[in-house]
C-alpha cells in the first residue's frame, strides 16, 4: 500500500513540475526557462538568477525545487587514487627489432624480360 502511495506522490511532483514549467515559459517565455534550468545546472546563485528574472531568491529557490532535483557527486582526486595505489613503475623500455637478415627479408617478384620500360 505504501509503494502506491509514493508513486502517486511521485506522480503528483512531475505534474506539479509540469505546470510550473509552463507557467514560467507562459510569463518569461521558452528562452528564459531553458535559462534558468541552465542556471540550476550549473549552480548559479538563487539571488542572481532572482535579480536577473525580477523575482527573489526564494521564489528562485522554489521553483529549483519543484523542477527538478539535485544530484550531488564526490570525485576523488587522481594524487589520492595515486596514494591508493602505491609507486607507479616506469613502463618498460620497448625491444629492439631483430636485424633483418636475408630469410626475413620479403621476397619481390621481379616482372621479367618481356616488359618493356618505356
Amino acid at each position: 500500500m505504501g509503494s502506491d502511495k509514493s508513486t502517486l506522490q511521485a506522480l503528483a511532483a512531475r505534474a506539479l513540475a509540469a505546470r510550473v514549467a509552463r507557467n514560467i515559459m507562459g510569463k518569461y517565455g521558452k528562452g528564459a526557462l531553458v535559462a534558468l534550468l541552465a542556471d540550476f545546472q550549473n549552480g548559479v546563485p538563487a539571488p542572481a538568477i532572482g535579480a536577473r528574472m525580477g523575482v527573489s531568491r526564494e521564489r528562485v529557490r522554489q521553483w529549483r525545487d519543484v523542477l527538478g532535483h539535485e544530484v550531488r557527486l564526490f570525485s576523488v582526486y587522481p594524487e589520492v587514487e595515486g596514494v591508493l595505489m602505491g609507486p607507479r613503475l616506469p613502463a618498460p623500455a620497448p625491444e629492439p627489432a631483430p636485424e633483418p637478415t636475408p630469410e626475413t627479408l620479403p621476397v619481390c617478384a621481379s616482372r621479367g624480360t618481356d616488359d618493356a620500360i618505356e
